[in-house]
């Protein structure tokens, strides 16, 4: 094989290699569900978030951290049963409308409004529909690349989700009992620049090629000496 091709090749995986380790990403991942109103104080619409979800931080022995990407994943999944109270036929509809709260280090609490997917059915007087299920997903993400220390030790997302349940009736006599449990999951995704790799064994430091360089200078000149008496 021509020789010129296998250097080109080297050089060539080098680059690709070094192109790829420039930016890294390393994820975290938390997860809390349960039947709401959880982390709700009080369980009201005002309420104040109380649920923490804990992040380990981001290892500052892997090197340089250049920003933290947080993406919050809200979910509702629940059922519905709705009954017509009234004397006489009507369509009744559903559905649950959950609201989430949260806060990280440097970020406001934010708030998410959720609504589930929505249930109907015609019912006559005092008739129900059993339970149904509905659900829904809504997803968030941030990026922060300034005052990244308090994500490169333990940090936590505090948060809490509160369900309501909303209803309509041609009658206005629609009345539902229902199921609700909401679940937040929350990705920590940190890119950062890898640390430089410590050179391999066997490999001299610049500074003993210096002094080996200056050892071998020394005695060729004891040599020369030796010759010229």
């Amino acid at each position: 094989m021509n020789p010129y091709k296998v250097a080109l090749v080297a050089t060539t995986a080098l680059v690709a290699s070094n192109s790829l380790s420039f930016a890294n990403v390393v994820a975290q991942t938390a997860t809390f569900s349960a039947l709401t109103d959880w982390g709700t104080t009080p369980q009201t619409p005002n309420f104040t978030p109380t649920q923490s979800l804990g992040f380990a931080g981001f290892n500052t022995s892997l090197g340089t951290l250049n920003s933290i990407t947080i993406t919050i994943t809200d979910s509702v999944n629940g059922s519905l049963n709705l009954k017509n109270s009234g004397t006489g036929s009507t369509s009744v509809t559903g559905s649950l409308l959950n609201t989430l709260k949260y806060s990280y280090p440097n970020l406001a609490q934010k708030s998410i409004t959720l609504a589930s997917s929505s249930f109907s059915a015609t019912l006559g007087a005092g008739a129900s529909s059993g339970f149904q299920p509905v659900s829904g997903t809504t997803t968030r993400n941030a990026t922060v690349s300034s005052d990244l220390a308090a994500f490169e030790t333990a940090w936590a997302v505090t948060a809490g989700d509160l369900g309501q349940l909303t209803i309509g009736s041609g009658n206005s006599n629609g009345i539902a009992t229902y199921t609700d449990t909401g679940t937040l999951t929350i990705v920590a995704d940190y890119n950062y620049t890898p640390a430089a790799p410590p050179p391999p064994p066997g490999v001299p430091e610049p500074a003993t090629l210096s002094i080996l360089g200056a050892g071998l200078t020394g005695l060729g000149l004891l040599r020369r000496r030796r010759k010229s008496t």
